[in-house]
């Protein structure tokens, strides 16, 4: 070979390589990697295989093969691959061919094979020609699935927003189509209860609180399905404030409190006074009722639960831990994960028969994290769980954001 030949070569290279580059379907980049093959090598037929879902070669591009039908042409590549080929591109006669692989990331996805108008074995020339083609014609063939994938990918993630958004915008109209009828059954069981319709047997008063129950208990699934449409939906806005921790858990404590007395549950208070966090006041104690809450629910009758807060010593980043502790009957290590997820719950029976739909936690994290906290869990089996509740502090230095 020349020296003019090489940079003829070389300049067709280039161009093949522009063109394969603008592109604009993987069947346009096959067409053209099987005609260039023939260009570059003088040869009059040349064909693309592309490996399937089951790793078979087919035939997806050829050139001066119109006589050829790849529809049920599906090999392995193996040795006998190669005979398979010899037939194609020969008309059925025996005729030399050279081919080689298209590979993308260490992995032989196809192969690109041409028959030569020579007996003569290929050069290593040849070889190399038809490989830089060939890794060409694999890179445009990569980046257009990829771009394809983004695209698909990036529909699905709209797709997926638009389902979000109308589910979010269901739930809030829902929300406010139950709560009315819910606050007028809650109104008509206040006049009941407060004997404003006349006098009530023992009988009558247990169902009614056993609607009120029911009553609040829907009430309470309605604002926690609503919430979490606010939040998923970027509506909820929070302050950011000096907030009491001592205050917050206590008036957490001033709702959850009858229903553990009902149970005989005990809450321990542990922790310094005046100790601040930074945050939303009404989102923390909505997170501690949370909280609170779920201890409740899971705490056996007649035991503990301890509230500790501190202030972590850490003066390269200054935050406050609430803990939470319960002497319930603990989480399995495989469900840890899962439990901050919407719609999960703790499995087993109804715990005092007050099952909900898995919401509170997922809030809680969610409300955590717009406060700029964070919210994990620990748990033994058979010996309780501790939820670990992390806040900034005043005074904290906030994150440099880099431009």
């Amino acid at each position: 070979m020349t020296d003019d030949e090489g940079r003829t070569t070389r300049s067709r290279l280039t161009r093949i390589s522009r063109e394969l580059t603008y592109a604009r379907s993987t069947q346009d980049v096959l067409d053209l990697a099987a005609s260039s093959a023939c260009e570059l090598l003088n040869a009059r037929r040349a064909l693309v295989l592309l490996t399937d879902e089951q790793g078979l070669l087919r035939i997806h591009a050829v050139h001066g093969m119109d006589h050829v039908d790849g529809s049920q042409f599906a090999e392995p590549l193996d040795e006998r691959l190669a005979s398979r080929l010899e037939e194609l591109l020969g008309d059925g006669i025996a005729a030399p061919f050279l081919g080689v692989p298209l590979v993308v990331a260490h992995s032989v996805v196809g192969l690109l094979a041409v028959r030569r108008e020579t007996r003569q074995p290929p050069s290593t020339y040849e070889e190399q020609v038809l490989s830089a083609l060939a890794d060409q014609a694999a890179l445009a063939v990569q980046s257009l699935r990829d771009e394809a994938a983004r695209a698909a990918l990036e529909a699905r993630i709209g797709e997926l927003a638009r389902d979000q958004e109308e589910r979010d915008e269901a739930i809030k109209m829902l929300g406010h189509d139950l709560r009315s009828p819910l606050a007028a059954i809650q109104a008509y069981l206040d006049l009941l209860t407060g004997r404003f319709l006349g006098p009530l047997n023992p009988r009558q008063v247990d169902a009614l609180q056993r609607i009120r129950s029911v009553t609040d208990h829907l009430t309470s699934v309605v604002t926690g399905m609503v919430e979490m449409a606010r939040l998923t939906g970027g509506e909820a806005t929070l302050r950011s404030e000096p907030v009491e921790v001592r205050e917050a858990v206590q008036h957490a404590l001033e709702i959850v409190e009858p229903s553990a007395r009902e149970a005989g549950i005990r809450f321990r208070l542990e922790g310094p006074e005046g100790l601040c966090v930074l945050g939303d006041g009404d989102r923390l104690r909505q997170v501690l009722i949370n909280l609170l809450d779920n201890a409740v629910k899971y705490g056996p009758d007649d035991s503990e639960v301890t509230v500790a807060w501190s202030q972590r010593a850490d003066p390269a980043d200054p935050r406050a831990e609430v803990a939470v502790r319960d002497r319930g009957p603990g989480i399995p290590p495989e469900r840890l994960d899962s439990l901050f997820d919407p719609f999960v719950r703790h499995d087993g029976p109804a715990p005092r028969g007050r099952n909900g739909l898995g919401l509170g936690l997922a809030i809680a994290r969610d409300l955590t994290r717009k406060m700029e906290g964070a919210l994990t869990v620990e748990s033994v089996v058979g010996k309780g769980t501790i939820f670990r509740l992390v806040l900034p502090v005043p005074g904290r230095p906030r994150p440099q954001t880099r431009h």
